[in-house]
């Protein structure tokens, strides 16, 4: 049954053998991309008959791992997989077909595959050869595993992690711009798992410059057998990537330096270039040079407070915490962008109080 018919009916046993089936999706988390991670479970009244998941493009998918598994028994089971069987043919044949031909009689699947060559007609393949199929079941949860999948083919860009470690009052590193450690171990390596869950790994040239990070994957062997390292990405406007830098010559993973098209590089051979094109601002706002009155000011004399509304781009405020001089912006009736209280240093605390004068300001919409 699909969505569009009314919600299937789900047991209890449904839930476990779905629930096993993400867990089996798991285990491809760092090697399947750009494939998504799919785990299937064959099972017939409560019993497993065989288990399998993707692990690497180009390979089998869980599908065909979990019939394998099965054999024979799996004639008149039911499948439980985290996506639509696919119904194309790629670098592997159809699952839907291998899912008909091994004689499954019931197919329930946690979502519909939005890419377009199987979007729908996995299920219609299925449906077509008298095959049961009820969709739905963990979706949130399945969607969650290939979250980026799923943003990558249904919005046509990758899926962001911002990985930062930031101090409560807003500062990444000491105010002379050394950097000090304050995460602990388990979040260092949590950072690492999460890199090898990704297909790129980005970062700026001022962090190049002041770090020279390597941007690489380093958990155990046995934790990362086979993994492809993720693509490191440099943002280097004016192509000033030193060669002595660790990202170019450690050869430990791709190198792609993304600079302006109005530059032309000297990068070394082990790192690909990837020229893009200026963009002027679309900001609306115009520089406004009124600050907030001083304190001798406002004992002396008192000024109306200006109302403002959030109708600006950039949004209606704006902050550089790694800056000494946090500031904030935000959009005056007239349509400009204000800035207040940008001093030369500001103590502990101010880049909040800048935050929330931002956020309790009068807005008329």
């Amino acid at each position: 049954m699909s969505p569009a018919q009314g919600a299937p009916a789900f047991s209890a046993g449904d839930a476990a053998m779905m629930a096993r089936a993400l867990q089996l999706a798991e285990h491809g988390r760092y090697t399947t991309r750009p494939n998504p991670l799919v785990g299937c479970v064959i099972a017939r009244d409560g019993v497993v008959l065989g288990e399998g998941w993707h692990s690497r493009a180009g390979e089998a998918h869980a599908e065909v791992n979990a019939l394998r598994e099965a054999g024979e028994t799996a004639h008149g089971a039911t499948a439980y997989v985290t996506l639509e069987p696919c119904a194309h043919h790629g670098r592997t044949p159809p699952c839907a077909d291998a899912l008909v031909r091994a004689g499954i009689t019931r197919v329930v699947a946690a979502s519909q595959d939005p890419f377009h060559k199987v979007s729908g007609q996995g299920f219609a393949m299925l449906r077509a050869a008298g095959v049961t199929v009820d969709v739905g079941l963990m979706e949130a949860q399945a969607r969650a595993l290939n979250r980026s999948f799923f943003s990558r083919v249904e919005r046509g860009r990758p899926w962001l992690r911002v990985k930062l470690a930031m101090s409560l009052d807003g500062r990444t590193a000491l105010a002379s711009g050394e950097s000090l450690w304050i995460t602990s171990e388990a979040s260092r390596i949590d950072v690492q798992r999460w890199r090898a869950r990704s297909g790129a790994i980005l970062t700026g040239l001022g962090t190049v410059l002041a770090d020279d990070p390597r941007l690489t994957v380093r958990l155990p062997e046995d934790e990362v057998a086979d993994m492809p390292p993720p693509l490191r990405v440099v943002l280097d406007t004016r192509g000033r990537m030193p060669s002595a830098a660790r990202l170019v010559t450690d050869g430990a993973a791709p190198t792609l330096a993304v600079h302006a098209d109005d530059f032309v590089p000297a990068y070394d051979d082990h790192v690909e270039a990837f020229p893009v094109r200026r963009v002027a601002p679309t900001s609306t706002c115009t520089p406004w040079s009124r600050s907030w009155p001083s304190a001798a000011s406002t004992r002396s004399r008192s000024r109306p407070a200006p109302r403002f509304r959030a109708r600006c781009w950039p949004p209606a405020w704006s902050m550089n915490f790694s800056s000494t001089s946090p500031r904030c912006c935000w959009a005056t009736p007239a349509g400009r962008c204000c800035r207040a209280s940008r001093r030369p240093r500001w103590p502990i605390g101010s880049a909040w109080s800048c935050l929330n004068r931002a956020r309790s300001a009068p807005i008329s919409v």
